[in-house]
């Protein structure tokens, strides 16, 4: 497909091609500030490809740059939200992050509500999940268990990875690069 979006003159993204593989992880990369997050939100359907079809096909998951979460509610609750996941299953998956199930959001560190956001993610019914830059927050040594983590919930997805971190690309094991330059010209 063939992105192109302006924010009133300003040009953000100028036919830019982009070729999602189904079942596969896609790698979008390029510097800070080209519109990667713009044509993430394009892909989701939360902003128009200037009259053209981008949005993806299927049931959507999302980690945003900004972690989206309901403070008041726990790791559980939030979850409870988009998965139809059992509480056993849930909890699992909690576990293997490394979070408790029972405390409020509002407690968490900045890195524990990233992988509570990712945990989300994981756990919603979909086809197709996308993730802004979803190691923003976490060391090297919580990055790397939150992507085997990753790994084991992946399987069989269409996944779109927007991240600086070519080394996390690499263990997810991303099987095509999109890669925006410039912008617009």
């Amino acid at each position: 497909m063939i992105i192109t979006k302006h924010y009133g003159g300003k040009c953000v993204l100028d036919h830019v091609r982009v070729d999602i593989a189904e079942g596969k992880v896609n790698l979008i990369s390029g510097p800070s500030g080209v519109g990667k997050t713009t044509l993430s939100r394009i892909l989701l359907g939360l902003e128009d490809n200037e009259g053209q079809p981008a949005r993806l096909e299927g049931r959507l998951s999302a980690v945003f740059q900004e972690d989206r979460l309901i403070e008041s509610f726990t790791a559980k609750e939030n979850i409870r939200l988009v998965s139809d996941k059992s509480d056993e299953e849930i909890s699992r998956l909690l576990s293997l992050l490394g979070l408790p199930e029972n405390q409020c959001v509002r407690e968490f560190s900045g890195g524990m509500r990233r992988r509570c956001a990712i945990a989300r993610a994981l756990a919603a019914p979909s086809d197709v999940i996308l993730f802004d830059e979803p190691f923003t927050g976490l060391d090297e040594g919580t990055e790397k268990s939150v992507i085997e983590v990753m790994g084991k919930y992946i399987k069989g997805k269409t996944v779109i990875l927007i991240t600086h971190s070519r080394q996390a690309a690499l263990e997810l094991g991303y099987d095509t690069v999109t890669e925006l330059g410039k912008g617009c010209e």
